[in-house]
């Protein structure tokens, strides 16, 4: 009797165990290069002045986003959580086995079926983390129109695995599916040579777009062309959650961009500083008081015309 018990005990504490898979943190994606004389950034909108970045960019706001799934974790800001089964997983893919890890947008080292995106993990309107969702039954392709569930930040979309449905509009909540940036031997770029890796908040955006010349756009209406960095400008939508260097360049109307409170008469800090482009041999269209500076220093081929309304010194 005594040995029928040991035996059932030592099945029983056999049978609880389950497999133990080790997972690594992938490393991050690059940073885009370049350099330009981008006034620094600030506040409010006025007659334009130059200098530094503003300590605090725009965020939050209710989106409506969807709870993450029962197979979600909190932490970190990725999508990994506990699951059944994490043993006999493809080699290079993350194993939800309750480890919380955020995934990789190039590497896309999600489970098969599932994609790595970005989405807002906080219930504000930026994109601040990563995590792997399910991919659409049938999944669109880069510039096909796409749908988002919730919101534009919910990470949830109907595009394949390496793209997200971007420009998406508020009320339709659809929009086109964007690839993410591909890194190479120079760092992040994109196979498209009229696309431009945008990297942005912090990191967690790296898209490939189309651009754009800020002294004739051709955007979208709703939509205004504004620095994506240090060397290009893009169609961005008025206000979508987009922050490069700690300033947010969509809060400011198309057609202007958000520089330091030094460069617009009347600006203070801690809100948008909104100032306008001009065409440096056109000076006369920043007003009386008013100079058209260079906006790249040196001057980048094809853009080379580019200047900035800010205070005469």
């Amino acid at each position: 009797m005594h040995n029928l018990r040991r035996m059932a005990l030592t099945l029983l504490v056999v049978t609880g165990c389950g497999p133990v898979v080790s997972v690594d943190e992938p490393e991050a994606g690059g940073g885009s290069t370049g350099s330009a004389q981008m006034p620094p950034a600030s506040s409010t909108t006025g007659a334009p002045t130059s200098a530094s970045p503003p300590s605090q960019p725009t965020t939050s706001g209710d989106t409506g986003l969807p709870s993450p799934s029962e197979d979600s974790s909190d932490e970190g800001g990725g999508f990994l959580g506990p699951t059944s089964g994490c043993g006999g997983l493809e080699e290079g893919y993350l194993a939800h086995c309750g480890v919380p890890i955020e995934c990789d947008l190039l590497e896309q080292n999600c489970r098969e079926g599932e994609a790595c995106r970005p989405w807002a993990n906080d219930g504000g309107n930026v994109w601040n983390a990563r995590r792997c969702v399910p991919v659409d039954s049938e999944p669109g392709q880069a510039g096909e129109v796409c749908s988002v569930e919730g919101s534009e930040v919910s990470g949830l979309d109907t595009c394949d695995v390496g793209l997200m449905c971007w420009d998406v509009d508020p009320q339709l909540l659809e929009g086109a599916c964007a690839r993410f940036c591909s890194a190479g031997p120079e760092g992040l770029g994109c196979a498209d040579s009229n696309e431009t890796c945008m990297v942005a908040n912090d990191g967690e955006l790296k898209l490939c777009l189309p651009m754009c010349d800020p002294l004739a756009p051709d955007c979208d209406d709703g939509s205004g062309c504004y620095p994506s960095s240090e060397q290009a400008f893009v169609c961005l939508r008025e206000g979508v959650g987009v922050e490069l260097d700690e300033v947010s360049h969509p809060q400011c109307p198309p057609g202007t961009f958000w520089t330091n409170a030094e460069a617009v008469e009347g600006c203070v800090d801690d809100e948008p500083c909104c100032t306008s482009y001009c065409h440096l041999d056109e000076p006369q269209t920043c007003g009386p008081g008013s100079a058209c500076l260079p906006f790249f220093d040196p001057a980048r081929p094809g853009l080379d015309p580019v200047g900035y309304c800010t205070v005469a010194n």
